[in-house]
C-alpha cells in the first residue's frame, strides 16, 4: 500500500462535505451497498454509526481559525501610543501640579521675606516643561522646600523620560502585529473580514454549542465553501476567513510554501472545535473490515502514517511561526514609515512655529510703527500763484 503523494489532499478529509459519500445522507442506506468503502476519513457521530461501520481510529484532528496572514508594520501614531491615554493625562496633570506648587512656594516665600522675583509663574513653567524634557536650566529656588521639589520632579521626569525612550526603540525595532485572529471571539469582534464554513456538520455544531461566540460565528458567516483546500487561494489573498481542521492549514501552508517560497496563512493559536477521532467508513456487517483494521493498525503501530503524513506537511513548519519571525536575519533598516510619527511631529512643530513667527512679526510691527497724526493749527499756506 503506497503512502500519501505530494499534492494528494490529505485534509479533503475532514471537511464532513461531501455528502455522496456519507452513508447517513443516503436515502436508500437499507439497500446493498454501491461501493465498499469510503476513504474519507470520516468522524465519528452517533448518526453515521446506525449506518455504516468505522474502522479504527488513526487520526486525531481540531478545527482552527484561518485566514491571511498579517504583515508586521509600524503604526504612525506609535509615537503617542507609547502610553496609554490616562499616563499621558497623569504627566501632564502631575506638569501642572508641579508648577502651580512652585508658584505657592515662591510667593510665600515672597511674602515671607518680603523679596522675590516677579517672574516667578515663567520660572515655575520653565522647570515643569524642562524637567520633563531633561534640558539643563541655571536657575534654582532659593528655599529647600522649592529645591526638593525640583528634585524630585526632575527624578520622576527621568524615569518617564527613560520609559519612553525604550518603548519607542522597541515599536521602531518590534512593530506590532495588527489583525491576529485567535480564537472565535477575535473572529467575530472584527469587521475587516468576513469569514465562511465549509458544507457539512460544522454549522450545526457550531450552533448546538453554548457558546455564544461560536452561535453568533454560525449565523454572521458570509456563505460555504466546499472544503477549505478549494478555498485556499481566496483564503491566502485575504478574501475571507475560515474554521477548518488543522491537516487542512498544514497542507495549505505546505502547498503555499513549496510554490511562493514564502507563508501567506495564519492559522490561530488556539482550537475551537475538537473533532476527535477519524476512520475510514464501510457498510454495515462488511467482510473487509476486519482486514481494513489490521492494516489499519500495522500502519500506525509502524509509524508509517506519521511519516507520510510529516513528509507530505513538512514544509508547513516555517509558516506555524509567528508572525513576528518574518522580518528575516539580520536588523532591518528603518523605512520611511517607520519613523511617520515623528515626521509628521515635526512637520506640525515647523508649522506651529511659523504660524507663530508669524503673528510675532505682525503684532511688533503694528505696535512699533504705528503712525503719529497730529494737527496743525495755522492754516495751509498757499503758493503764490506767478
Amino acid at each position: 500500500m503506497a503512502g500519501p503523494q505530494p499534492g494528494s489532499k490529505l485534509n479533503d478529509q475532514a471537511s464532513d462535505n461531501d455528502s455522496e459519500c456519507n452513508p447517513a445522507s443516503d436515502s436508500d442506506s437499507e439497500s446493498d451497498p454501491e461501493v465498499d468503502f469510503a476513504l474519507g476519513p470520516f468522524f465519528l457521530n452517533d448518526e453515521r454509526e446506525e449506518v455504516a461501520d468505522f474502522t479504527a481510529t488513526f487520526y486525531y484532528d481540531s478545527y482552527y481559525i484561518v485566514s491571511q496572514r498579517p504583515v508586521a508594520s509600524s503604526d504612525p501614531a506609535g509615537i503617542i501610543k507609547t502610553f496609554q491615554p490616562q499616563v499621558w493625562l497623569l504627566v501632564a496633570v502631575c506638569m501642572a501640579v508641579v508648577g502651580v506648587v512652585m508658584m505657592g512656594m515662591m510667593w510665600l516665600t515672597e511674602r515671607l521675606q518680603g523679596s522675590g522675583s516677579p517672574s516667578r509663574v515663567s520660572w515655575a513653567v520653565m522647570w515643569s516643561v524642562k524637567g520633563l524634557l531633561q534640558e539643563p536650566t541655571s536657575w534654582l529656588p532659593g528655599n529647600a522646600s522649592g529645591r526638593l521639589m525640583v528634585a524630585v520632579w526632575v527624578l520622576s521626569a527621568l524615569v518617564i523620560a527613560s520609559v519612553y525612550q525604550g518603548n519607542i526603540t522597541a515599536m521602531l525595532t518590534l512593530p506590532k502585529i495588527k489583525g491576529l485572529i485567535d480564537t472565535v471571539t477575535d473572529l467575530i469582534n472584527q469587521n475587516r473580514l468576513p469569514w465562511k464554513l465549509e458544507h457539512g456538520g460544522l454549522k450545526d455544531i457550531l450552533l448546538n454549542s453554548k457558546d455564544k461566540a461560536m452561535q453568533k460565528m454560525a449565523t454572521k458567516f458570509s456563505g460555504f465553501i466546499p472544503s477549505c483546500w478549494s478555498a485556499r487561494h481566496e483564503i491566502q489573498t485575504g478574501k475571507f476567513a475560515a474554521a477548518c481542521d488543522k491537516t487542512s492549514i498544514m497542507s495549505m501552508m505546505a502547498w503555499d510554501f513549496s510554490t511562493t517560497g514564502r507563508c501567506h496563512f495564519y492559522m490561530g493559536k488556539y482550537g475551537i472545535i475538537t473533532l476527535g477521532s477519524f476512520s475510514l467508513l464501510f457498510p454495515t456487517n462488511s467482510s473487509l473490515m476486519g482486514r481494513a483494521n489490521q492494516l489499519i493498525f500495522k500502519l500506525t503501530e509502524g509509524g508509517l502514517w506519521a511519516e507520510w503524513l510529516a513528509w507530505q506537511l513538512g514544509n508547513s513548519k516555517e509558516c506555524l511561526k509567528p508572525p513576528t519571525a518574518d522580518r528575516g536575519e539580520g536588523v532591518k533598516p528603518l523605512g520611511v514609515q517607520d519613523i511617520l510619527g515623528l515626521l509628521i511631529l515635526l512637520a506640525i512643530g515647523y508649522l506651529a512655529s511659523l504660524l507663530l513667527f508669524a503673528g510675532e512679526t505682525l503684532f511688533f510691527h503694528r505696535t512699533n510703527h504705528v503712525p503719529k497724526i497730529t494737527a496743525s493749527l495755522s492754516p495751509p499756506t498757499r503758493a503764490a500763484s506767478p
